[in-house]
């Protein structure tokens, strides 16, 4: 009997989806591409796709392949269910103390109410406080005492102060009132000619003729005065003004003017002699 060869029906599986044939009875369809290939038993009624697949039995297990690249990361997953709540914890100790440095300890509402207010009082009394950058103090503001002979930014009070005054050698100075020079003293020169209670320094007598000039102009008005009283005390009227100024009935002022008015009715001038002048005033024009 010659040898047959039966071809069975196959094809892909790609193939077996798209044509999706009507296999005859007892008709094998061999899907060629699966992995392992498998095959289906056609009834000549259901088509390829809804035939139940057959195949042999399992092979032995192959080696395995190498590993294959890293897949991208899949996306977050939906969140799970909360877990069960946990056990209460134990209630810190309260207190009402506002100096608390207790980490364990929680502060009352009254502990709380009370360092409020005294954050609302020290926010009204800043008023009441002077910065410490150029603090401008009022009132009669006091400081500690430095110790005597101290040289440095440390406030310096009234204390300290007359304690260093008192300390300072004052020998080398004159006082202002009624003061004794020694050595050479010197004095601004006033200006020529000034008459005043300025102090005459040494450049200032030589600018107004030098002290014999000074001298002979007050020799000269000195003699004057005396001619004056001289020439009149002839006529004893002299005497009678000095008294009435000895009595309080005239002031000096009173005195010299009757003087003066005295030598003009003797007629004579400064020296006692005879007036010159068509007023016969006895002046200085006629010395």
């Amino acid at each position: 009997m010659p040898l047959m060869q039966v071809q069975l029906r196959r094809d892909t599986a790609a193939n077996w989806a798209l044509y999706n044939p009507v296999l005859l009875a007892g008709e094998m369809g061999v899907v060629t591409d699966a992995n392992p290939p498998y095959f289906k038993v056609g009834d000549g009624v259901t088509l390829f796709a809804d035939l139940a697949a057959m195949s042999g039995p399992p092979g032995e297990k192959g080696e395995p392949g190498a590993k294959g690249a890293d897949g991208v990361d899949g996306a977050d997953g939906a969140p799970g269910l909360p877990g069960p709540p946990g056990e209460k914890g134990e209630t810190p100790p309260i207190s009402d103390s506002v100096n608390s440095t207790d980490s364990n300890t929680a502060a009352s509402s009254k502990a709380v109410k009370t360092a409020y207010d005294k954050a609302v009082d020290v926010e009204n009394a800043i008023g009441d406080f002077a910065p410490r950058i150029s603090p401008a103090f009022v009132g009669i503001p006091t400081a500690p005492t430095a110790v005597p002979g101290t040289n440095t930014q440390q406030l310096a009070t009234t204390e300290f102060v007359q304690a260093a005054v008192e300390a300072t050698d004052m020998s080398p100075y004159a006082p202002i009132n009624s003061p004794v020079f020694t050595g050479t003293p010197k004095a601004p020169t006033p200006a020529e000619g000034d008459n005043s209670t300025k102090i005459a320094t040494t450049a200032f007598v030589s600018k107004n003729g030098g002290l014999t000039s000074i001298v002979t102009t007050a020799a000269s008005k000195q003699a004057a005065i005396s001619a004056t009283v001289t020439a009149a005390s002839g006529s004893g009227t002299v005497l009678t003004q000095i008294a009435g100024l000895a009595a309080g009935t005239r002031t000096m002022q009173q005195l010299l003017q009757n003087l003066v008015d005295l030598s003009h009715s003797h007629g004579t001038n400064a020296v006692g002699s005879v007036c010159n002048c068509a007023c016969n005033c006895a002046c200085e024009c006629c010395d």
